[in-house]
């Protein structure tokens, strides 16, 4: 059965539009695709790389008036003094012993950021601009607090060791 050159036409117009439709269909797909790829690629590089006056800045963010008044912010072991602590500790080296204590000071102060971070969570229905704002600044302290707690345990495997270390070698040496 002939179709008519009318027919034809129809026929040879819808053909060409759902190629349309579809090469729209893919390239839509493609850039989308595209920007997901790229914010999770810059998500990832969210975070900068850290030392202690990051962490001190970071500090300074979760505990301004509006954060510590909407989450209850914790007060944190890691004061001024601590933090230049690190920052010798981690420039001119330091004693096991010291580093100990600020790798415990540290992870005390990561367990607080959890606990608050989770006390937030729950706000998140009621107060959703405030505690996004909140789990930012956290989720960024908790950043900084774990990276300066990684360079710190680094540090252990190179710190001198203290006169007691030595004479608990020497009494094993017969």
């Amino acid at each position: 059965m002939a179709l008519s050159k009318q027919q034809d036409e129809q026929l040879c117009y819808n053909r060409s539009m759902q190629t349309m439709v579809l090469m729209a269909m893919l390239l839509l797909l493609g850039t989308h695709w595209s920007s997901d790829q790229k914010a999770y690629s810059q998500a990832q590089q969210h975070h900068t790389p850290s030392h202690p006056g990051r962490l001190r800045k970071a500090i300074k963010e979760v505990r301004r008036k509006g954060n510590r008044v909407f989450s209850d912010a914790p007060a944190f072991q890691c004061t001024k003094s601590v933090v230049h602590a690190m920052q010798s500790c981690l420039e001119d080296g330091c004693s096991v012993e010291t580093l100990l204590e600020l790798e415990d000071k540290l992870a005390k102060d990561e367990g607080k950021v959890e606990s608050a971070m989770h006390h937030v969570q729950q706000m998140v229905k009621e107060h959703p601009v405030e505690a996004a704002w909140s789990l930012s600044s956290y989720d960024d302290l908790l950043h900084h607090l774990k990276s300066i707690h990684a360079q710190l345990h680094v540090q252990e495997s190179v710190a001198p060791r203290s006169a007691l270390e030595d004479q608990d070698e020497s009494q094993l040496i017969f």
